[in-house]
């Protein structure tokens, strides 16, 4: 929400000085993205919790292509911008990223994603994401596939929040298995909340979505 705030505040700062600016990507270049307090990797992003009751009935459906890269993106973005730059946490990169030789190899020259639907995330110049591991980037659309399930199917249901992580949670064993890192599960599900509530904040990654919505 800090950074949604901040884009919005850059805008306005252009309209001010009489500049219309319609690329939000050239206004996420102006960004500071440190956040004003560390974060402490004990909290959790509220008002997400994995203690909800999970939705039983709930029916996913495929993404779009188009959607699936740029969530691919967002994806990479959280990495970056939550495990590397906010915990610093050695571990988890080495588990959740790979280098730029797996990732890519060499076309006429130039390097290319391996996987296309991993294009948008390589060729990004303005989020500059970390390069996730497809066992990542396939927990994460999952997980994406069920956030917008329960947007769909539950969009007025109380304590949406708590129930949506939960979900996941049980839906998908990589919220819930252990890794490198001693703290991983809890790295996991905060990662999951901090891309969750940027999907809801952001204009780049969602679809519209009703604002009345109780999610605590």
């Amino acid at each position: 929400m800090a950074l949604f705030a901040r884009l919005r505040n850059v805008q306005e700062e252009c309209w001010a000085e009489g500049i219309e600016q319609k690329d939000d990507y050239l206004l996420i270049e102006k960004l500071l993205y440190e956040l004003e307090a560390p974060a402490n990797e004990d909290d959790e992003f509220e008002p997400f919790a994995p203690d909800g009751d999970i939705f039983e009935n709930l029916i996913t459906q495929p993404l779009s292509r188009k959607l699936e890269e740029s969530l691919r993106l967002l994806t990479g973005y959280g990495i970056a911008r939550y495990i590397r730059e906010q915990l610093h946490c050695e571990e988890c990169l080495q588990e959740f990223t790979m280098n730029e030789d797996t990732f890519c190899y060499l076309k006429q020259g130039r390097k290319v994603a391996r996987n296309k639907l991993n294009s948008l995330t390589w060729v990004s110049k303005y989020l500059k994401p970390d390069l996730p591991t497809e066992e990542v980037n396939e927990a994460f659309q999952r997980a994406y596939k069920i956030f917008y399930a329960t947007i769909r199917q539950y969009m007025t249901a109380k304590k949406i929040g708590m129930r949506l992580q939960a979900t996941v949670i049980e839906r998908v064993p990589f919220f819930r298995r252990p890794g490198l890192c001693s703290r991983s599960e809890l790295h996991r599900r905060n990662l999951l909340g901090f891309l969750l509530i940027t999907l809801l904040s952001g204009t780049n990654f969602r679809e519209k979505i009703d604002t009345n919505i109780t999610w605590a």
